[in-house]
């Protein structure tokens, strides 16, 4: 979801720093990129709200507070990504903290 998230508020961008990127290089539509990045966000949640295995509090956390701070990250009114201090935090947070201490969480579990 972030990742593709990123992509489709950033086609511009990636026409010229990332040009084989799907949406920037023409293979994926931005609409059919939107399509994806919501299903993928509709289906992790329902998963991790309703699959026993999938659905520990650890990945859970992990699941909201990730989602939340890419939403945060790449989307306007927002858009932290502009301000280098808050866009490393957010990269650091999701990748350094929140992922692993999920996994460790649900390790755990």
């Amino acid at each position: 979801y972030i990742t593709g998230l990123n992509q489709v508020t950033d086609v511009e961008i990636d026409k010229i720093n990332k040009p084989n990127l799907p949406i920037a290089a023409g293979d994926l539509s931005k609409r059919d990129g939107i399509i994806t990045i919501l299903i993928a966000l509709v289906a992790s949640l329902i998963l991790g709200f309703a699959h026993p295995i999938y659905g520990t509090q650890g990945l859970n956390v992990a699941l909201w507070v990730s989602g939340i701070l890419g939403t945060l990250y790449s989307l306007e009114p927002f858009r932290l990504k502009r301000f280098p201090f808050l866009a490393a935090f957010c990269i650091v947070a999701v990748r350094g903290a929140v992922i692993n201490a999920g996994f460790f969480a649900h390790a755990k579990a």
